[in-house]
């Protein structure tokens, strides 16, 4: 992990179910002294009980996209929905128009 301590951490995952890993280590680096923490994951597939496990967590804002249905009036507080509607609607149609999809990352990303 390295030093957390009196630091603001960001959790990147790629998908999550149940958050339980998730919690559990923002529950460490909170044991280590991180300041705040905030995570953000690509794929919400959240099983019941999930969303209210993060809210419950060390975790202060937690950033998901809208690559899976999920219902913002059902979440709490501390969730953000990102969408990548647009990407998704672009890469679509450069596909379809056998076009390249390097336009949709702007240079040095």
């Amino acid at each position: 992990i390295g030093e957390v301590k009196d630091r603001n951490v960001l959790l990147v995952d790629d998908f999550i179910i149940t958050g339980r890993s998730l919690t559990k280590m923002a529950d460490v680096l909170r044991q280590r002294g991180a300041k705040d923490i905030y995570a953000t994951v690509s794929h919400p597939a959240f099983a019941e009980g999930a969303a209210q496990r993060i809210a419950d967590s060390p975790i202060r804002r937690m950033f998901i996209t809208d690559t899976i249905e999920t219902f913002p009036d059902l979440l709490p507080e501390c969730f953000t929905i990102v969408s990548v509607a647009r990407q998704f609607a672009e890469a679509i149609r450069s596909i379809h128009d056998r076009t390249s999809v390097s336009m949709l990352f702007p240079e040095g990303h």
